[in-house]
């Protein structure tokens, strides 16, 4: 992204957990992943692939720049900006507390996911590790980064970068999925308030919810159809790739027989949706609007979604529009909207600071006290 990568795991303890059986070799503690991180530098990608990123990423900045100027040229500033000064500081704090919690059950889900691939580490490091990574979703102007690193952590774990990938991939699908479970059924109790569209909405959630499920299970335990041509791929491909799809089917695989891990996880998934309507609350009484509790199991589900379109970066200018339409609903003027957008948005900030300052204490190795 024209930015010096540096290497995202520089001062991170070596990890406790035996490889699993059939995993690539040369992954052990203290080598570089070729694939993720070339010499000097991890996870940089060549100078051509970075290059073909910049029309994309001006792009999506120039839409959050037009999206925030249509908001700036019909919303009166100084609404907004009373609205804000007259924020209850205590529900602020509240709403920071809950984010904490957040962090929490989202180590709690990556790490069952890690044990279902027979690693395991503290749940300490891996809360430090995801604020690390939400320093890379927040402050870089792509949402994947703290992705990338993510993968990176759990290949250190678990000394595999397909059985990694698997973990990052179902964590994420999982999240997505409780998004729109709680979508799914907010629809169904509140649709009314939304008006004409909501069988629209209702139909593209379940469309997707079954999309992402259907994925999910033919990586998992692919029907016979897709073993089939599984199968001739095998048949045609060179060796080596031959040999990574059998990993990367193997490590997927592992989860058939952790059903039970699957379903924690997703209960942990489903848990840390709540955790965000409650954060969302938070707001809301900071901000001494009058929005019902359970209208923002619908305002989240549906504002999480809008914000996911990858057109803009970081959702800016998606997420002032789409509370400015769904708090509507519950009688919030657009001043209150885009100041109930900031506030929120200047707290992600503030948490991919603090991410920012643990990722730094990593790489200079005052971390390699935290127990693994």
């Amino acid at each position: 992204m024209g930015l010096r990568a540096v290497h995202p795991t520089a001062g991170l303890p070596p990890a406790h957990a035996t490889p699993p059986s059939g995993c690539e070799t040369g992954a052990s503690a203290g080598q570089q992943p070729a694939a993720l991180s070339p010499a000097g530098s991890a996870s940089a990608p060549p100078a051509g692939r970075t290059g073909a990123r910049w029309p994309f990423l001006l792009m999506k900045a120039v839409f959050s720049a037009v999206l925030i100027y249509w908001i700036l040229r019909s919303t009166p500033l100084h609404e907004v900006g009373g609205a804000l000064r007259r924020a209850d500081v205590r529900f602020i704090l509240a709403a920071l507390a809950s984010n904490v919690v957040g962090y929490v059950i989202s180590a709690l889900r990556w790490r069952t996911l890690l044990r279902a691939q027979q690693g395991d580490a503290s749940l300490v490091r891996l809360v430090g590790a995801f604020m690390a990574a939400i320093f890379f979703n927040n402050l870089l102007p792509s949402t994947i980064g703290g992705d990338a690193l993510r993968l990176y952590d759990s290949w250190r774990i678990l000394g595999s970068k397909t059985r990694a990938m698997a973990v990052i991939v179902v964590d994420r699908l999982l999240g997505l999925l409780a998004v729109l479970f709680y979508a799914f059924v907010a629809l169904l109790v509140l649709g009314r308030s939304i008006g004409p569209d909501a069988p629209m909405l209702y139909a593209t959630v379940l469309v997707v919810a079954g999309g992402l499920l259907g994925a999910l299970m033919a990586a998992i335990a692919p029907p016979r159809p897709l073993r089939r041509l599984q199968d001739r791929l095998r048949a045609v491909l060179p060796a080596r790739l031959g040999d990574l799809q059998d990993r990367t089917l193997a490590a997927f695989a592992a989860f058939r027989d952790r059903q039970r891990s699957l379903a924690l996880a997703m209960g942990l998934s489903i848990l840390l949706q709540a955790n965000v309507v409650v954060n969302f609350y938070f707001f809301a009484l900071a901000l001494h609007q009058p929005v019902p509790f359970h209208a923002f199991f619908l305002i989240v589900p549906l504002a999480s979604l809008i914000m996911m379109a990858p057109v803009s970066i970081n959702g800016i200018g998606l997420r002032e529009h789409a509370l400015i339409a769904l708090l509507g609903l519950y009688g919030i003027t657009r001043p209150e909207a885009v100041a109930f957008a900031w506030l929120a948005y200047g707290l992600l900030v503030v948490q991919g600071l603090a991410g920012g300052i643990v990722y730094s204490l990593r790489r200079s190795g005052r971390s390699a006290q935290i127990p693994t």
